[in-house]
């Protein structure tokens, strides 16, 4: 899976992402990114892809994790201004936040087995990139603004 990632997904979907970036302010720039994500995932170019991985339910691929979905999570831990631009801003952090959990949600549904969905939930490249969004600042953040409105 390493080549089909290196010499079929990334030419094709890193420039849609780069793309991505491009139209736009960095601060919204992640919900465009998963858009184009779930593009690719669904489009032509990882059609013959998924046809393969679905050639024997018995002896999954992982696909889609493995080459969509590590791709993505590599994009976005190398655009580390992404994540710099959420600091401090728990409404941006939250919908960015938002838009990961909901992109892996969908992609998710284009698997088959139960066994594939695990895998993909598993995913070491997906829980490094949760991590980036230091989910425990965010909710003490979101406490101070609460506490603040009741003082």
């Amino acid at each position: 899976t390493h080549w089909l990632r290196s010499e079929w997904v990334a030419p094709r979907l890193v420039p849609q992402l780069k793309g991505a970036v491009a139209r736009g302010t960095e601060r919204d720039a992640l919900p465009r990114i998963c858009a184009e994500v779930l593009v690719f995932a669904r489009g032509g170019a990882f059609r013959p892809l998924r046809a393969a991985a679905l050639a024997d339910p018995q002896r999954p691929l992982h696909l889609l994790a493995d080459s969509v979905w590590a791709e993505a999570c590599a994009f976005l831990k190398g655009t580390p201004h992404l994540f710099g631009s959420l600091a401090g801003t728990p409404a941006a952090l939250h919908a960015a936040h938002t838009a990961t959990v909901a992109l892996q949600a969908k992609l998710e549904a284009l698997l088959q087995t139960p066994a594939e969905r695990h895998y993909f939930r598993c995913h070491p490249a997906g829980a490094d990139l949760m991590r980036r969004f230091n989910l425990p600042i965010y909710f003490q953040l979101r406490v101070q603004e609460i506490a603040k409105q009741l003082e």
